[in-house]
């Protein structure tokens, strides 16, 4: 019974955290819904960089890129005692990983971190290989590469001033490709939904 009651607990406060948080991404899909007519096709995406954005824990993205470059964690007075935010960097070769968590710490002091935003973008160094979206996208692509892959339902968007396609899947999952001076993109992230 007791374990039963801390489990109920827990997701009360995980589910109270990310509501909580819901306001700090630059990016609006938070509470964001697209309309029926602009969803993507097929399945929703929810890999970026090998990244599972949906269900991984930052413990596995851990044992796959090794130790961050870069690491914070924010908590507020108003979040619930032992929940916060966590940004990871890791920077492989002209590329940054940058991978958003959540977490919150159980009653026996145990702390879970759950990936929520994960984004890959351009920076000047050493190539990097192997991130990509699900569907094969890659940094420097072209918006026609993107719409080949993605299609032609997507919706362009100004964020933080840098010109950017967004794409939504079904489960309110959303998709930006950030485009540089050149067109080219510069920065991808994927976002799940976290109502």
């Amino acid at each position: 019974m007791g374990a039963q009651r801390g489990d109920i607990v827990n997701r009360k406060l995980s589910a109270l955290v990310l509501s909580t948080l819901l306001f700090l991404s630059p990016y609006p899909a938070l509470c964001d819904h697209c309309a029926e007519n602009r969803l993507v096709p097929g399945d929703p995406e929810h890999v970026l960089a090998n990244i599972d954005v949906s269900h991984s824990k930052i413990d596995s993205v851990l044992k796959r890129y090794g130790p961050p470059t870069k690491h914070s964690d924010f908590t507020d007075p108003s979040y619930p005692a032992g929940s916060g935010e966590g940004e990871y960097t890791w920077e492989l070769g002209d590329t940054d990983l940058t991978v958003d968590t959540m977490f919150y710490t159980d009653g026996l002091g145990a702390r879970s971190e759950s990936v929520t935003i994960g984004t890959i973008s351009l920076a000047p160094r050493h190539p990097a290989s192997g991130l990509q979206t699900a569907r094969g996208t890659v940094l420097c692509a072209t918006p026609a590469m993107v719409r080949r892959l993605y299609g032609g339902r997507y919706m362009r968007e100004t964020v933080n001033s840098h010109p950017t396609i967004k794409y939504c899947f079904r489960d309110d999952t959303f998709l930006y490709f950030r485009l540089d001076a050149q067109g080219k993109i510069d920065e991808i992230t994927l976002e799940i939904s976290v109502e």
